[in-house]
């Protein structure tokens, strides 16, 4: 492989991902951008730009505004001193 690819750590290019991804050891960590190397970076974009993913955008978009939307009647439950 170092043949083909070079030393470990070279030619590391950034590219945009097109949602959210969470780190799988934080899932607490989203990234928008993913560092790889550019022999397979075109590649990777093509994946990532599929339409496949469309629906995981759409669909992570419909969580987080759910997510939020919790949130803020947890919050207004609160302060109305409602209990749980």
């Amino acid at each position: 492989m170092p043949a083909f690819y070079g030393a470990v750590g070279t030619s590391q290019v950034q590219i945009d991902i097109p949602y959210d991804m969470v780190l799988a050891w934080d899932t607490g960590t989203r990234i928008r951008k993913m560092t790889l190397h550019a022999k397979v970076a075109a590649s990777a974009e093509r994946v990532l730009a599929c339409p496949i993913w469309i629906g995981c955008k759409e669909r992570q978009g419909r969580e987080e505004q759910e997510h939020i939307e919790r949130q803020m009647a947890e919050l207004q439950r609160r302060l109305a001193g409602t209990p749980a």
